[in-house]
C-alpha cells in the first residue's frame, strides 16, 4: 500500500473499547465513508476514480464494506471488501469486484505485475 496514492473527502470514526486494569485486548472499530474519491495504484497503472461507499474495520468482525463503487477504465465497477480471520487475526483479504474492461486493457494489465496475473488467474 506503500504506493498507492488517494485523493478526495473522507468521514472517519473510531471507536475503541477496553477494559481498564483488565489485561484483555483492545476492540477497535473504523467507520471510513468516501464520496468521488480517486484512488492510484501506481505499481500496477491502476487508476480508480468516483470511488465511494464504507468500508468497516473490526477486530471482532474483520474488513467488510457497503455500496463500494467507482470507475475503472472509463467503466463501472462495484465491489465488496471482506476477510477470513481466526482468533481476532485477519488471514486473509477479499476483494470481489464486478465490472467490464476490453481485453486489450486486460491484457497490458496482466503484464504489468506477477500479482496481477496470480489475480487475474482466478477472476471470470
Amino acid at each position: 500500500m506503500s504506493n498507492w496514492r488517494a485523493e478526495g473527502d473522507a468521514e472517519m470514526a473510531i471507536d475503541v473499547e477496553m477494559l481498564l486494569g483488565a489485561g484483555t485486548g483492545v476492540d477497535v472499530r473504523t467507520e471510513l465513508l468516501i464520496d468521488a474519491n480517486k484512488l492510484a495504484l501506481l505499481d500496477y497503472g491502476l487508476n480508480v476514480s468516483g470511488l465511494s461507499g464504507r468500508v468497516v474495520f473490526d477486530t471482532r468482525t474483520g474488513l467488510d464494506s457497503d455500496a463500494l463503487r467507482g470507475e475503472i477504465f472509463d467503466s463501472p465497477l462495484a465491489m465488496q471488501l471482506g476477510s477470513v480471520q481466526a482468533d481476532r487475526v485477519i488471514e486473509t483479504i477479499t476483494l470481489a469486484a464486478n465490472g467490464s474492461v476490453a481485453p486489450e486493457q486486460l491484457a497490458d494489465l496482466a503484464l504489468t505485475s506477477p500479482l496481477v496475473d496470480a489475480m487475474l488467474q482466478q477472476a471470470e
